[in-house]
């Protein structure tokens, strides 16, 4: 009888044991703090923020072109992608819903080295926008670039040569 009472008071020590062990682990796991929520968006001025904004749409700019002369209506006669060294250059910008007060830019470069750089605001009502160029004739002949970007944005960069 003794040896029966040893072997049934070391199964409830054993018993108890592992009831433990599974009561630290669970009392572990429900401590944890639960993982922290995200913090509400607030704007600039501290306001909690509960709406969103949508970024997408229709693009700003609808076309990009280069050309070295002007129709009547200030649209480009032809494009082009090689000039005369002292002819006028144009770049323009077909709008699609630029809103009032946007800025277009133009970054005229050779290479690494900018020789021109011109910025234009959106006029109500717009659809188009104009960069010139009037004065190449001390640009050397060679491959030219022009980076134009439309509300901080890149949106084309155009490669042109100037000929001889």
């Amino acid at each position: 009888m003794s040896a029966r009472r040893v072997a049934l008071f070391g199964l409830v020590i054993l018993s108890l044991a592992a009831c433990r062990e599974e009561s630290i682990e669970a009392a572990a796991r429900d401590s944890a703090p639960p993982p922290a929520a995200a913090a509400a968006p607030t704007d600039l001025g501290g306001e909690q923020v509960d709406r969103t904004i949508e970024i997408g749409g229709p693009p700003l700019v609808r076309e990009v072109r280069l050309g070295g002369r002007l129709g009547p209506d200030g649209s480009l006669e032809a494009d082009a992608a090689r000039f005369r060294a002292g002819a006028p250059i144009h770049l323009i910008l077909e709008l699609e819903q630029a809103p009032p007060g946007s800025a277009a830019s133009a970054v005229w470069r050779r290479g690494e080295k900018t020789l021109l750089r011109q910025r234009l605001e959106v006029e109500p009502g717009s659809t188009r926008i104009r960069f010139t160029v009037e004065q190449t004739a001390d640009w050397a002949p060679g491959t030219y670039q022009v980076d134009v970007s439309m509300g901080g944005s890149e949106v084309e960069t155009l490669e042109f040569v100037i000929d001889e």
